[in-house]
């Protein structure tokens, strides 16, 4: 009977597990690297910004939001060194309207992703740069 159960636990996947697998499998890649280098433009040609210099920067920039608290920043990258968009987790004031604090924080991100990266390829979207609502606050103090 135990070797049974030990068998069952073993074949055992977690549906769930699929949703989360690539966010874990990510953030335990992020603390055991050297940071990657992202290539940006400058004007005398092509250079290469460390990944955590951009995070440093885009987490000033969204830090002036009003109404939300920065969580976590990805910057996703194709290839070796290629741009390819962001993920910028927030929590946000209950009851403040989502799409207007997510449309401010998608304009200051690129204003300044195009002041380290140059030209934004592939362009700023909804799509290429996501932010994501994680949890609210209802003050200063405490959550909601």
């Amino acid at each position: 009977m135990l070797k049974e159960a030990t068998q069952s636990l073993r074949d055992h996947v977690d549906q769930r597990w699929v949703e989360i697998a690539d966010r874990v499998l990510t953030r335990a890649l992020r603390t055991t690297r050297t940071s990657l280098a992202v290539q940006a433009q400058a004007a005398n040609g092509p250079v290469h910004i460390s990944e955590q210099v951009l995070i440093a920067h885009l987490r000033d920039a969204v830090s002036t939001v009003p109404q939300s608290r920065i969580q976590d920043v990805v910057i996703t990258i194709e290839g070796l060194d290629t741009y390819a968009g962001v993920i910028i987790t927030i929590s946000a004031r209950f009851g403040v309207p989502l799409i207007s604090v997510a449309d401010t924080i998608r304009k200051l991100a690129s204003e300044r992703l195009t002041q380290l990266l140059g030209p934004i390829v592939p362009p700023v979207t909804v799509t290429t740069m996501h932010i994501h609502v994680q949890d609210v606050f209802q003050d200063d103090h405490g959550s909601a």
